[in-house]
């Protein structure tokens, strides 16, 4: 998104610069706009929201505003209608000094945008901060994005990062019924320092249209006493809330009594296979089989079995307090001990009793059933995979190697989300210690599905989720010092290729005099020689990680599955090489549906395709954040489960989806942040009745559905 620090929005230009640099400068361009900085100064000092200060009331309005790719039109009694191009990053940015005047937004709590889309279709509006000229869409800015439906009008609310400390989102600032929080990410920003702010789309693939009604700042929510005694929202009301502790007990004996009228579904055997379907070998393991052009796992006693599940079935959702005591009415002396609370695991014992941790793994267990699933996924609590009742898959964590990276590349501290050099000679000894450990107790057991192996590893740049491209690590290994195994490994590559290191520095357009001089390039410079470089150094890469890991899954658990490594960057070359060595490949994808167009390439792996992670989340139920695929209510996040399944259902290659998670999250986050409602159950262990209901349609319905996708 470089378009965004071009010269099209005036950002490089001297005129900028004299505003950002020079005192003059800014008194000058305080004094012309001095409404708007009144206005600012109001809201900061006071706290209070005050008028809206940016509103469009006649056409002079568009003057303030800096244009790319898009043109602006005054339409009366007071909008201005944006008319997206066809482009990259087509959009509309408001400057400090130009469409606003104070910078310091130090006590803002969220921007709020009232738009409407005056189109036919869905529009995905995208909303970026910036706290320096030099953002660019990586650094130095926060963005956020909200689906705004046909002819609909709403106000987005856009979060600014102080919100809610420790929290990825806080109390909605506005709860009028047309208002919408969006979801927004980025590093903590500057917010004494606000240069600019911009609206855009992320390449239309035609023109579309917008109208803007208004923009108002919003003062930061008062966070003290938000938390209720059961881990509860305190200022709002919603179906299924919880008032006094009887409830869980009473709630617990009513859903028993629906357990009992409603056990699993009558085709099923004891694994959650197909009964009524065919019959095949039976090798008292689960195992994978194509049939009919379709990929399907067998259960051990040979019939069908397509995996439909939930991850992180577990009796915890745990976050820190430490700091933030105020945010909560009352706290348990053990957890101000630990600094951590878990209403959920306070929960189930205030609701089972004594024995807690057995009734809950009961309940559980005739839940997951009951709702049509028949997989207890990645993280999920040891003490449901010993229950025999719900087949699982086991998690091997390793870590402990050191990062590729041309900075400094220790594993504590090291560079955030990087990969791991698996050319260390550490690497094959120390992975599989952690497979030996991990796998010691299920190798045996016929209900273990097999192993997921590390999780979302960083294959390329997290701006590249998706098939990669930048070659972030391969520019990373061949820059770092001559000590680091990978770029080794790389040089190695790289001498077999050319004659000598002229001949490499002309292919690749960079100026080195010897193979141990670090190479620095950025993804724009890359040429066809370095990308052919690049990409046979991340072939290799990916076979040692795989070839390894494999070895070891054989050596160490031969009955099981190797599930692979949940990829969420999937360079198509790491992708070719995971389908050699793996039994099942993985992959999380979060999106509305699997678009069969983008993931056709699966059918043509020759292994099948689970799907790691998936969910969605709204916020009508008392959580702040609806998770990585917003939906506005919890009717909708039913029916966007069922439709997400379906089409998963739909292609040949994959064998199974897996919910991402049992339990809603902590209300004011985990260890990162993360407060989503994506939970088939709440904080209370209350189901969630819209969408447990909707999944225990779909999943009914799951051989069926896959068995005609052959056809």
């Amino acid at each position: 998104m470089d378009d965004w620090t071009s010269d099209v929005f005036g950002l490089r230009s001297r005129a900028m610069r004299a505003y950002f640099d020079s005192t003059v400068s800014r008194a000058t361009l305080a004094g012309r706009f001095l409404p708007l900085l009144v206005a600012s100064i109001a809201l900061i000092a006071g706290g209070a929201e005050p008028l809206p200060p940016l509103v469009f009331s006649d056409s002079n309005a568009l003057s303030q505003l800096s244009a790319n790719n898009v043109t602006l039109r005054w339409a009366p009694p007071g909008a201005v209608r944006v008319e997206f191009q066809k482009a990259a990053w087509p959009g509309v940015r408001f400057e400090a000094g130009k469409a606003y005047g104070a910078m310091d937004w130090s006590a803002v709590g969220g921007l709020a945008l009232d738009l409407r889309n005056p189109g036919g279709k869905p529009l995905d509006v995208h909303v970026r901060v910036d706290d320096d000229p030099k953002a660019n869409g990586a650094v130095h800015c926060r963005q956020g994005h909200a689906t705004v439906g046909p002819r609909e009008r709403v106000t987005l609310v856009f979060p600014m990062e102080a919100t809610a400390p420790g929290m990825r989102a806080g109390p909605a600032m506005e709860t009028g019924k047309s208002s919408r929080r969006m979801q927004a990410t980025g590093r903590p920003l500057d917010c004494s320092h606000i240069v600019a702010f911009l609206v855009f789309l992320a390449k239309p693939d035609q023109p579309r249209s917008l109208e803007l009604f208004g923009v108002r700042w919003l003062p930061k929510p008062e966070l003290s006493g938000i938390v209720d005694s059961f881990g509860q929202y305190t200022r709002a009301e919603w179906p299924g809330k919880l008032h006094a502790e009887t409830e869980l007990t009473e709630r617990g004996a009513k859903e028993q009594r629906w357990l009992h009228e409603h056990p699993r579904v009558t085709d099923r055997d004891e694994f959650g296979g197909w009964k009524k379907g065919p019959q095949l070998k039976a090798t008292g393991f689960f195992r994978a089989e194509q049939r009919d052009g379709c990929w399907w796992l067998v259960t051990p006693n040979g019939h069908l079995f397509w995996s439909i599940g939930s991850t992180c079935v577990r009796p915890e959702s745990s976050g820190p307090i430490k700091g933030r005591e105020t945010m909560f009415e009352a706290l348990p002396e053990e957890f101000a001990k630990k600094g951590h609370a878990d209403f959920y695991r306070l929960n189930l014992a205030r609701k089972y009793g004594e024995n807690w941790l057995a009734e809950w793994v009961g309940t559980t267990c005739a839940r997951l059933p009951a709702w049509g699933f028949n997989t207890i996924a990645n993280w999920s609590a040891s003490d449901t995979f010993r229950a025999h009742k719900v087949p699982y898959t086991a998690t091997v964590s390793c870590g402990g190697l050191l990062f590729i990276s041309a900075e400094e590349y220790k594993h504590v501290p090291g560079p955030a989300r990087r990969l791991p050099d698996f050319f260390n000679e550490r690497f094959p000894e120390h992975y599989e210690a952690a497979i030996a450990k991990a796998t010691a107790e299920w190798r045996d057991d016929p209900w273990c599905i097999g192993y997921f192996v590390d999780n979302e590893l960083a294959w390329d740049s997290w701006a590249q989720l998706g098939t990669g491209g930048e070659y972030l690590t391969a520019r990373e290994a061949i820059g770092a010092p001559p000590t680091l195994s990978a770029r080794q490994a790389f040089v190695k590559l790289l001498r077999v290729k050319y004659s000598d290191v002229e001949a490499f520095a002309k292919a690749w357009g960079v100026a080195v005099r010897s193979w141990d001089d670090p190479v620095t390039i950025k993804p724009v410079q890359l040429n066809a020689a370095s990308r052919a470089d690049c990409s046979a150094f991340m072939t290799a890469l990916a076979e040692r990680y795989f070839s390894v890991v494999s070895a070891a899954m054989k050596k160490h658990t031969p009955n099981q599955l190797y599930l692979g490594c949940r990829f969420a960057i999937r360079p198509k070359e790491v992708v070719a090489v995971a389908a050699k060595y793996c039994d099942v490949v993985s992959f999380n994808i979060y999106a509305d549906t699997v678009d069969p167009e983008k993931w056709k390439s699966a059918n043509d792996l020759g292994k099948p395709v689970v799907i790691g992670e998936f969910h969605f989340g709204a916020t009508d139920r008392g959580m702040f954040h609806t998770g990585l695929r917003p939906t506005k209510s919890q009717a909708e996040r039913a029916k966007a489960y069922a439709k997400y399944v379906r089409s998963v259902l739909a292609m040949p290659a994959f064998v199974g989806c897996h919910w991402f998670q049992y339990v809603d999250q902590p209300l004011t986050g985990r260890f990162d942040g993360e407060n989503y409602n994506i939970g088939l159950v709440s904080v209370t262990d209350t189901p969630y009745p819209e969408l447990t209901a909707e999944a225990r349609k779909v999943n009914a319905q799951v051989y069926q559905l896959h068995r005609s996708a052959a056809r």
